[in-house]
């Protein structure tokens, strides 16, 4: 992930933590969660800080801050009623403007892999007394595909920051394992992205990127 932020920018970003929470908060851990939360854009992460400050007794575990800060993006990005509110409604449009024998082309790859779990031509046919069943069960589907990609995400993260602290010499006795497993998992990300224009294009309904 190419990034425009320092470290020293994420730590300006949690300042706030070491002023309210400060006998909770000690060097190392702070250097712990400046680690942990340093993919987050820092205009965000500060949000993330401001906000659970004004929520939490507590120092917050580095956790509530990536949901805090995950939160906020989506607020900024219009996703308020979730990204599924959308997709369906996406999905809905495309059916009124192209019907079953159509080819709408859909660039949300969780999109893509909802609309082949259930088959375009399902979606264009549902009886309008079924929409209300169909629209739950793609909140549904689309939900769980959506948590199980933001877990993928984190983990990459995890590694690759892991990996990062390897080339800087950290972790001698099994570095250049780190980095080789951070690089194995990028392969594999590229390798997810071709499965679902795969999918894309197998089925007549939609169309790759």
């Amino acid at each position: 992930m190419q990034r425009d932020w320092s470290k020293k920018d994420t730590l300006v970003a949690l300042a706030g933590l070491q002023v309210l929470y400060a006998k909770d908060l000690g060097p190392e851990r702070m250097n712990a969660y400046v680690n942990h939360l340093y993919d987050i854009p820092p205009n965000t992460l500060l949000a993330a800080v401001q906000s659970l400050a004004h929520t939490k007794t507590f120092l917050p575990a580095i956790a509530e801050i990536r949901e805090a800060a995950r939160n906020i993006q989506h607020l900024a990005d219009g996703e308020e009623d979730g990204e599924w509110f959308q997709a369906w409604y996406e999905v809905r449009r495309a059916v009124a403007k192209v019907g079953h024998s159509g080819h709408p082309t859909f660039t949300n790859p969780i999109l893509k892999e909802v609309i082949h779990y259930f088959g375009w031509y399902t979606l264009c046919t549902m009886p309008a007394s079924d929409e209300s069943i169909i629209k739950a069960q793609f909140r549904q589907v689309y939900t769980a595909i959506q948590e199980k990609k933001r877990m993928k995400e984190e983990y990459r993260t995890a590694v690759n920051q892991l990996a990062d602290e390897a080339k800087q010499g950290k972790y001698q006795r099994f570095g250049d394992q780190l980095i080789a497993l951070a690089k194995k998992m990028s392969m594999g990300e590229v390798n997810e992205h071709d499965k679902v224009q795969r999918l894309a294009t197998r089925h007549p309904g939609t169309s790759p990127d």
